[in-house]
């Protein structure tokens, strides 16, 4: 089994990137001038919570890079006044790079918002202005809506987990595997599901003590889920 890695490095490279784009578009479409003087890309796995505003410095944004920089499919989740909104809401994407933007975008509207002294509340008119210009140049026109779940329009066609289990199946796992417990060597793990970045090694399974993550190959898992049944005491599926 190979650990999961990340390239921080990378991520970082890439949203800072990003960022210098939006501030370009604001420029030359929305409020010259603006700048922000402090981006904060916090890997700390204690982080849980993204920030944008303004300070005596001058405009900032923090974002909790832990929090969606993850493995697999995921659900991008709006505030629930908004949530379901087909422009400024919540969606799902096949990995995390959408989403990662889409809260750089949040967070950059709330500074521009308060740099620009049109801050009413949290999530007024204002802001919402802001956010609807800055999701629909950057993040609307590449969300996939096969795997939307928005429930204004546009609608979706299938639902994110069955294409993400006809996946998996499609590689030689059963659907009843996933979430499925083994041993391995004497430690337990959990089938949580696949890496679509990954050519071969793109199961993921999680080490109960002490939840870390690795990736298998399918025949692999495949190997341990069958010896589970011939000896499920010592080698196989927890009850």
């Amino acid at each position: 089994m190979a650990a999961i890695a990340i390239d921080q490095v990378q991520v970082t490279r890439d949203c800072r990137q990003f960022v210098s784009r939006v501030e370009a578009f604001i420029n030359d479409e929305l409020h010259l001038g603006f700048k922000l003087v402090e981006v904060k890309l916090d890997w700390s796995a204690r982080r849980t919570r993204s920030r944008g505003g303004e300070r005596a410095k001058g405009s900032f944004i923090s974002i909790a890079m832990n929090r969606y920089v993850q493995h697999g499919p995921y659900k991008y989740y709006e505030y629930k006044s908004f949530h379901k909104s087909h422009i400024i809401g919540g969606f799902d994407h096949v990995d995390y790079t959408l989403p990662l933007k889409s809260v750089i975008c949040h967070e950059i509207a709330h500074a521009l918002d308060a740099y620009g002294k049109t801050y009413t509340s949290p999530h007024g008119e204002s802001w919402k202005g802001i956010y609807t210009q800055l999701r629909k140049k950057f993040i609307n026109p590449h969300i996939d809506y096969d795997f939307s779940f928005d429930a204004e329009e546009p609608k979706k066609k299938e639902d994110i987990g069955s294409l993400y289990l006809a996946h998996c199946e499609s590689k030689g796992l059963r659907r009843d595997w996933i979430g499925s417990r083994i041993y391995i060597t004497n430690k337990q793990y959990t089938i949580k599901g696949w890496n679509p970045r990954a050519r071969k090694n793109f199961v993921i399974v999680e080490r109960t003590n002490d939840h870390k993550e690795f990736v298998m190959t399918p025949a692999d898992i495949k190997h341990y889920m069958e010896k589970s049944y011939e000896n499920p005491i010592h080698v196989g599926l927890a009850s």
